[in-house]
C-alpha cells in the first residue's frame, strides 16, 4: 500500500491490470458459462433422446413377448390342447396327449430364451395345469394379478420379485378361448429380464462414461451397470435421478451418480412396467470440450495479462516519466534555479502543462529581473535620502547646540541682562540686570521711572 501510495507508476499499472484482469474474467466466465450450459442442454437432449430410444427399444422387447403369447394363444392347437386339458380329467389318454402336446410347445417356446417358465392355468381354481417346468404344476396361482387379470384381456405386470423364482421377473398373461369363445385357461409366461441388459448396454450414440440402466420400485438395480459388472438384482441405488423418476417424474438434470461422481443424467417413470430408466454421462466427459475452452480461455488470459503489464509499464513511464521531469523541473525553480532546463517532446497534455510552465517560469525570471532593478534602485534612493537625513540630523543637532548655548547666555553672563515688552513690563532679568534695576531704583510691584520707560520706549521705536 506504501508503494501504491507513493508510486504513480504503480498506481497506473495496478488500475491497468484490474482493468484488463476484471475484463477479460468477465468475458471469459460469460463465454465459459455460456458454452457450458449449451453443452449441458445439448447433453441433456442427447440423453433424453438415448433414454427415449431404450425405452421403446424395451417396449418393443415386451410387444415382442406379448405378440409371443397372443400368437399362442390364437394357435390352433394350444387351443385345442386348453380345452381337452380343462374338459378331460388326468388319468384321461387325451388329457396326457394334450399335455404332453403343450409341454412340447413350451419347451419349444422357452428354447428362444425370451421366456424363463410358461404355464397354463385352470381358468377356474387358478392352479397349473401344464408348465415348462413340471414341478410347478398342481399349484395354484388364483390370487396372483396376472391371474385374475389374464382372464379377460391379455396383461402385461410391472417388475418385481418373485418369491418362487428368487429373483426380479416379469410375468404376461393372456387368456386362451375355445372355438366358441369360452375360456378355456390362461396362458402365463415369465420373461427374461436378461435381454434388458443388453438393451441398456448397448453403447452406440454414448461417450465413453454414459451408461443406462433400470431400477425397480425398491431402488433394485434390475440391469448390469458398465462400471460395475454383475451388480444386477444385487445393488440397491438411491442417486437423485433414480428417486426422481421413482416417485413418477422423467426429466433431467445435475447430480452425483452411484459412483459418487457428478453427472449429466436423463431419468424417466415407465409406468406399465414399474421401473425407472436412467441415461448418465460424467460432467467431466460431457464438458470436456468447454473445460479445454475455459483452459484456452485462462492461457489466452495469461498472455494477454503479460502483454497488458508490458504496455501498462511502458504506458505508465510514458506519463510518469515526463512528470517527473517536470517535478524535478519544478523543484530546481522552488530553490531558485531560474535558468534549469526541461524539454519534453510532443502534443500531449504533459508536454503542453510543461510549455505552460517554462512560460511561467520566464514570466517568473522577467518579473525577478524587473523586481531586481526596482530594488537596485530602491536601494539608491534609500542611500541617497539616508546621506540626507545623516546631513539634516547632523545640522538640526548644531542648532539644538546653538539654542541650548544662546538659551544659557542670559543667566550664565556676567554684564546685566534685562529683557522688557512693549508694554514696558520687565520680561526677564538675571542677577547683574537686578542690581541695575535697583541702582535704577526699581522694586517689584513698582511702575517703572519714567526716565527708564522714555530710553525703553526710544530703544524699542
Amino acid at each position: 500500500m506504501g508503494l501504491l501510495r507513493r508510486s504513480l507508476t504503480a498506481r497506473l499499472l495496478t488500475y491497468f491490470l484490474l482493468l484488463v484482469i476484471v475484463t477479460a474474467t468477465s468475458i471469459g466466465y460469460i463465454v465459459y458459462n455460456s458454452g457450458r450450459q449449451v453443452i449441458i442442454d445439448r447433453v441433456e437432449a442427447h440423453n433424453y433422446s438415448v433414454a427415449t430410444m431404450r425405452q421403446q427399444a424395451i417396449e418393443r422387447w415386451v410387444d415382442h413377448i406379448q405378440h409371443l403369447l397372443i400368437l399362442m394363444e390364437t394357435d390352433k392347437q394350444i387351443i385345442d390342447d386348453s380345452t381337452a386339458l380343462t374338459t378331460h380329467t388326468i388319468d384321461e389318454p387325451e388329457y396326457q396327449a394334450a399335455h404332453d402336446s403343450m409341454i412340447t410347445e413350451f419347451s419349444r417356446i422357452t428354447v428362444l430364451g425370451h421366456i424363463t417358465q410358461i404355464f397354463l392355468l385352470n381358468s377356474t381354481s387358478g392352479m397349473i395345469i401344464a408348465s415348462s417346468d413340471a414341478n410347478w404344476e398342481g399349484q395354484f396361482r388364483e390370487t396372483q394379478q396376472y391371474f385374475i387379470q389374464g382372464k379377460a384381456d391379455t396383461y402385461v405386470s410391472g417388475l418385481f420379485y418373485s418369491l418362487t423364482l428368487g429373483r426380479p421377473t416379469m410375468v404376461i398373461s393372456t387368456p386362451v378361448r375355445d372355438s366358441d369363445g369360452k375360456l378355456a385357461g390362461v396362458l402365463a409366461a415369465h420373461v427374461n429380464l436378461e435381454p434388458l441388459t443388453e438393451l441398456t448396454q448397448e453403447r452406440s450414440g454414448l461417450g465413453e462414461t454414459a451408461e443406462t440402466y433400470l431400477v425397480g420400485e425398491n431402488n433394485l438395480l434390475l440391469t448390469d451397470l458398465y462400471f460395475e459388472p454383475g451388480t444386477a438384482f444385487k445393488k440397491w441405488i438411491f442417486t437423485e435421478g433414480v428417486n426422481r423418476a421413482l416417485n413418477g417424474e422423467s426429466g433431467v438434470g445435475l447430480y452425483l451418480n452411484y459412483r459418487e461422481v457428478p453427472v449429466i443424467g436423463s431419468y424417466r417413470w415407465i409406468e406399465e412396467m414399474k421401473i425407472a430408466l436412467v441415461v448418465e454421462v460424467d460432467e467431466e466427459e460431457a464438458l470436456a470440450p468447454v473445460n479445454h475452452l475455459r483452459n484456452t480461455i485462462g492461457m489466452v488470459a495469461g498472455i494477454i495479462l503479460i502483454i497488458a503489464a508490458g504496455l501498462g509499464w511502458l504506458l505508465a513511464q510514458r506519463i510518469t516519466k515526463p512528470l517527473a521531469q517536470l517535478a524535478d523541473y519544478s523543484r530546481k525553480v522552488e530553490k531558485g534555479d531560474y535558468s534549469a532546463e526541461i524539454e519534453i517532446k510532443g502534443e500531449d497534455e504533459i508536454a503542453s502543462v510543461t510549455s505552460d510552465v517554462k512560460t511561467m517560469v520566464g514570466q517568473l525570471l522577467t518579473a525577478q529581473e524587473e523586481m531586481n532593478k526596482h530594488r537596485d534602485h530602491l536601494e539608491d534612493l534609500v542611500k541617497d535620502r539616508t546621506a540626507e537625513l545623516e546631513t539634516e540630523i547632523t545640522e538640526r543637532k548644531r542648532a539644538e547646540a546653538e539654542i541650548e548655548k544662546l538659551s544659557r547666555f542670559p543667566s550664565e553672563n556676567p554684564n546685566p541682562v534685562i529683557r522688557v515688552g512693549k508694554d514696558c513690563s520687565i520680561l526677564y532679568n538675571n542677577n547683574a540686570g537686578s542690581s541695575l534695576l535697583d541702582v535704577w531704583g526699581y522694586s517689584q510691584g513698582k511702575p517703572l521711572p519714567d526716565n527708564l520707560r522714555e530710553l525703553i520706549s526710544t530703544v524699542l521705536d
